[in-house]
């Protein structure tokens, strides 16, 4: 090749030869969707496991937040608070400040924290489930018939 640019005619030619496979497009395709389906089933694979530590980890929040919530006198609190409205009346600060103190924070924080996860994991599991699976046909629809 010279840079003055006399070969290029030659190099041009060449190109107009070159062609691709008649199926390279479909074959892409091909490739790329099993490889999103190996991908999904490995992530299924894992936010299942999750969705399992999770719903374990949600049972044993629960439980540990009922332990706490009745061992804090928070329901006592609250009695108080809604059963005398005199009471309420006078002391209405220092009842919501008594019952601020005694709200068992952590317990919270630890049901809802796996809560969240749950939740986030489980759609995340469905999201890959879909991608595993083939879609359905839906014929009836076009029927006007009753898919049971």
């Amino acid at each position: 090749m010279s840079i003055n640019g006399q070969n290029n005619g030659l190099v041009s030619r060449h190109l107009e030869y070159a062609s691709l496979p008649f199926d390279l497009e479909k074959n892409l395709w091909s490739r790329l969707s099993r490889e999103q389906k190996r991908q999904a089933k490995i992530h299924l694979a894992a936010f299942f496991v999750l969705d399992g530590l999770a719903l374990v980890g949600l049972i044993s929040s629960v439980i540990y937040l009922s332990d706490i919530f009745s061992q804090s006198g928070f329901g006592q609190y609250l009695s108080l608070f809604l059963s005398d409205s005199n009471l309420l009346v006078s002391y209405w600060q220092e009842i919501v400040f008594s019952l601020a103190e005694s709200l068992p924070v952590l317990g919270f924080i630890a049901f809802l924290s796996v809560t969240t996860v749950l939740i986030w994991s489980f759609a995340k599991t469905i999201i890959n489930a879909r991608l595993i699976m083939p879609a359905r046909p839906r014929a009836h629809l076009r029927s006007g018939g009753v898919c049971i």
